[in-house]
């Protein structure tokens, strides 16, 4: 099985991306900085608690703007598939620090990208948002939107990293997939308070999918907010061969 990277393996669907990948048989490299911006260090170390007893799995504190220490761990490992969902995530932190989400959000996935293509990985998964759409869109949102009017700086960020994992596919013929998350889900929320008072989190439990529909490419498109929904998705996208174009919304 693959040597996966996943980046922000501590959050909530790095997390859940983690164990699925782990049970499913693939080493996993796990890279997180434990940013307190929406639940503290606390919860992601228990998010991580199953994940760091398994022998398929290692783990790095360090921070995805360090091309240093993000070098080392593509020089050691050498992944062939790499999900990158650490970001600084939500719209309204972005708007009082947008220099902090520039740096994360597009430097941060720079620097990943361009180490996959110096190490040929065959697979890069960014994890983008719905916020993409910004001013001009109206739902239900469809993929082949031009998305040039976000408005805010998170989902500016966001869609400057997507114009840039483009770019990466274009010159280099990169098989990379985007895909625009919406909120996700209560469970995610639930993870900002005290586990007492959080069952479903504890017990790690799927909630029941919520979706938007949308249009592309003439046919349907489920936008899921399930962790059922984004499992699946990825073990489609692992089971693809690579493709000739960038996704977004797969």
């Amino acid at each position: 099985m693959a040597t996966v990277l996943v980046t922000g393996c501590a959050g909530f669907i790095g997390s859940h991306t983690t164990e699925r990948l782990l049970r499913r048989g693939n080493f996993v490299v796990g890279v997180d900085n434990f940013d307190p911006l929406f639940y503290g260090r606390e919860i992601k170390e228990r998010n991580l608690r199953w994940a760091k007893e398994q022998r398929n799995f290692a783990f790095f504190e360090a921070d995805i703007c360090d091309q240093e220490a993000m070098q080392e761990i593509f020089e050691r490992y050498r992944p062939e598939k790499v999900v990158h969902l650490a970001a600084l995530a939500g719209v309204v932190p972005s708007l009082d620090r947008p220099i902090d989400y520039d740096r994360v959000n597009v430097l941060g996935t720079v620097i990943l990208l361009e180490l996959s293509r110096r190490y040929g990985v065959e697979m890069f998964v960014f994890a983008s948002s719905s916020s993409v759409y910004g001013a001009d869109t109206k739902a239900p949102f469809k993929e082949d939107e031009p998305a040039v009017r976000p408005i805010s700086p998170y989902g500016a960020t966001k869609r400057m990293a997507e114009l840039i994992a483009y770019t990466f596919h274009h010159l280099h013929d990169m098989n990379i997939t985007c895909l625009r998350f919406l909120p996700f889900t209560d469970l995610a929320r639930d993870q900002t308070l005290p586990f007492t008072n959080s069952p479903a989190v504890s017990s790690r439990a799927n909630l029941s999918p919520f979706t938007a529909m949308g249009q592309a490419s003439g046919t349907t498109l489920t936008l899921t907010t399930s962790l059922t929904g984004l499992k699946q998705r990825l073990t489609n996208l692992w089971a693809t061969k690579s493709s000739t174009s960038a996704a977004a919304n797969r």
